[in-house]
C-alpha cells in the first residue's frame, strides 16, 4: 500500500472506532425512564362510613289537575310561579253547549214537575170517588201507578238538571288548595280532554328533601342517618328523618327514590326545586378512605401500590374492602403514613421506577367533588 495513503487512512479508522466505542458506552450506561405519579400519605379516618348525595326540595303534596269536563279553553288566568288560595279560579271553558244542555234539562224538570203533579191529583180524585163507589178499585189502582210513575220521571228530571249545573260548573278550573303553580301545559284555544292534566300545584305546608339511592346501599338504608345542608351553608345542616322509599328501581339508572322529611321544622327557607347535599353516615369498622382510582384488582385480589420507602419504586398491598361510596371506597389493612399511588395505578407494576408528586386528601376532594 502506498505510504501516502496509509498516512491518510490511519487518522480515518482511529476516528471511526472512537466514536463506536463512545456510542456502545452511552447505550450501556442508559438509565430507565421514571415514570411520575400522583400519591396520597394516608391515615386512618374515623370509623364513620360516609355518603354524600344531591337532593331537590319539594312540596309534601303536589298534584297534577284536570278540568272534569271536555272543550275548548276559553281563558288561562295563571302563570307558573304564581301563588293561589283555595277555589280560586285557573282556567276556563268554553260552556256554550253545556248551558244548552243546561236550559234542556231545566225544561225537562218542569215539564215532569207539571206532570208528577196533575198525575197525583187524579189519583187523589180517583180515590174519593172509589169511596162512595163511583169509581172502580181497579181505576183507582192504574191512575196511582200513573201517578208513582209521574214522580219518579221527576226526580230522574231532577237528578239530570243537577248533573247538568255540575257539568256546568266543571268548565271552571279550581284550586283544590293553597299552593304555587309549578307546570302548566294548556294554551287558550287548546281542545283538552275530560281528565287530562293541564296544571301542577304544589301545596303550601311541609317540604322534603328527594333524592335518588344508589343500589349498592339499599339494604342499609335504615341504619343511615340523613341531614341536608345548602350548598352554600357548611355549619347550618338540617337533621332528616326517611319517610317514603321506593322498592322499585328506576330505570336505566337503577336508583331508588326516597323522601326524607325534616325532624323540626328547617326546609321552609329553601325554595322549591332547589338543590341540597344529602349527607348520609353510619358507625364503621375504622378504615382508610381511598379514591376508586387507586385500586387495583389482580386475579380477583384487591390492593393499591404503596411507594417504597426509598422513592424510587412501588409494591403491590392488599386491603379488603369494607365499603363503596360514589367515588371512594374504604379499605383496611393499609398502615399509616404510607404513600398510595392514586393516579395511573392500573398502568403501573412492580419494575418502574417512579417520581412521586404529593397530593392532599383535600385536593382529591376538590377534584372528585361530592355525589
Amino acid at each position: 500500500m502506498n505510504s501516502s495513503l496509509k498516512k491518510y487512512l490511519q487518522p480515518i479508522v482511529l476516528l471511526v472506532s472512537v466514536i463506536l466505542i463512545t456510542g456502545c458506552k452511552d447505550e450501556t450506561v442508559k438509565t430507565p425512564d421514571s415514570t411520575a405519579v400522583y400519591v396520597t400519605t394516608i391515615a386512618k379516618s374515623e370509623g364513620v362510613e360516609e355518603r354524600w348525595l344531591s337532593g331537590s326540595i319539594r312540596a309534601r303534596v303536589e298534584t297534577d289537575i284536570a278540568f272534569r269536563a271536555g272543550g275548548k279553553i276559553l281563558k288561562r288566568l295563571v302563570n307558573v310561579g304564581d301563588c293561589v288560595t283555595k277555589g280560586q279560579p285557573l282556567a276556563m271553558l268554553d260552556n256554550g253547549d253545556y248551558q244548552l244542555a243546561l236550559s234542556a234539562a231545566e225544561e225537562q224538570f218542569k215539564s215532569a214537575s207539571v206532570n208528577a203533579k196533575q198525575s197525583l191529583s187524579d189519583a187523589q180524585r180517583f180515590q174519593r170517588l172509589s169511596t162512595d163507589g163511583s169509581m172502580g178499585l181497579a181505576d183507582y189502582e192504574r191512575q196511582k201507578s200513573r201517578a208513582d210513575a209521574a214522580t219518579a220521571g221527576m226526580e230522574q228530571a231532577r237528578s239530570a238538571l243537577e248533573l247538568a249545573k255540575n257539568k256546568d260548573s266543571y268548565t271552571i278550573l279550581r284550586a283544590p288548595y293553597d299552593g304555587v303553580i309549578t307546570a302548566i301545559t294548556m294554551e287558550i284555544g287548546q281542545v283538552v280532554a275530560e281528565g287530562q292534566p293541564l296544571l301542577s300545584i304544589a301545596k303550601e305546608g311541609e317540604r322534603e328533601v328527594v333524592v335518588d339511592l344508589p343500589e349498592e346501599i339499599m339494604t342499609h338504608v335504615p341504619e343511615f342517618k340523613a341531614e341536608a345542608q345548602p350548598w352554600d351553608e357548611k355549619k347550618n345542616s338540617v337533621p332528616l328523618r326517611l319517610r317514603e322509599l321506593s322498592p322499585i328501581a328506576v330505570l336505566p339508572s337503577r336508583t331508588y327514590r326516597a323522601r326524607y322529611v325534616a325532624q323540626q321544622e328547617g326546609l321552609s327557607r329553601f325554595p322549591l326545586g332547589s338543590t341540597l347535599q344529602l349527607r348520609l353516615s353510619r358507625p364503621s369498622e375504622a378504615g382508610i378512605t381511598l379514591p376508586l382510582s387507586a385500586i387495583v384488582k389482580t386475579a380477583g385480589e384487591a390492593g393499591v401500590w404503596v411507594v417504597k420507602p426509598n422513592g424510587k419504586g412501588v409494591e403491590f398491598v392488599k386491603v379488603t374492602i369494607l365499603s363503596y361510596g360514589a367515588t371512594t371506597v374504604r379499605v383496611s389493612g393499609l398502615s399509616e403514613k404510607m404513600r398510595i399511588v392514586t393516579v395511573g395505578a392500573q398502568k403501573i407494576d412492580g419494575s418502574m421506577n417512579v417520581t412521586p408528586i404529593e397530593r392532599s386528601v383535600e385536593t382529591m376532594d376538590e377534584k372528585r367533588g361530592r355525589v
